[in-house]
């Protein structure tokens, strides 16, 4: 058995790139160190600019015949939109139940609940019904999104701790 790795060119995305959005010309790749989102041009691998966040972003999804794009930031409790051309902030859909309060006793004498939020870790779309489709790792469900009104629709309850979704 022979294994090969070969690396072409290396396209400076940043400390901690996530995951990526391929559309037909243009890669977009989630930073969750940086709080941004690199663009690049796959014709000639250039980086043709960033959106910058307001936090660090784990997954993206560019949709350009929607001029949009999603970032799930993970522990924001919902899903912030871009404006492409623009790379302006639109708005935030609020996921739900991304609030989890958790019982923890840091010592003998104490005992408190904290409240944590949870938030996407994987993005994808469907252009044949327009629905946006959010894995959300720490509250085990799908969130699908109608991304003509940015509202969710339903939550999909699925195993514990979604990952990945196509």
């Amino acid at each position: 058995d022979a294994f090969a790795h070969h690396v072409l060119q290396e396209i400076p995305v940043g400390t901690s790139p996530m995951k990526m959005s391929l559309t037909d010309d243009l890669l977009f790749v989630s930073n969750l160190g940086e709080r941004q989102i690199t663009i690049i041009d796959i014709s000639n691998n250039e980086v043709l600019g960033k959106i910058e966040t307001s936090s660090g972003v784990v997954a993206v999804k560019a949709i350009p015949e929607k001029n949009l794009v999603y970032a799930a930031t993970f522990e924001s409790g919902g899903i912030d939109v871009y404006d492409l051309q623009t790379k302006q902030y639109l708005q935030t859909i609020e996921l739900p139940d991304s609030k989890l309060t958790v019982w923890h006793s840091p010592g003998d004498d104490k005992q408190v609940y904290l409240t944590l939020m949870t938030g996407g870790v994987a993005l994808d779309y469907n252009p044949n019904n327009d629905v946006l489709y959010v894995a959300n790792y720490n509250a085990n469900y799908i969130a699908t999104i109608d991304t003509a009104t940015n509202q969710v629709l339903e939550k999909i309850p699925v195993s514990a701790h979604p990952f990945a979704i196509k």
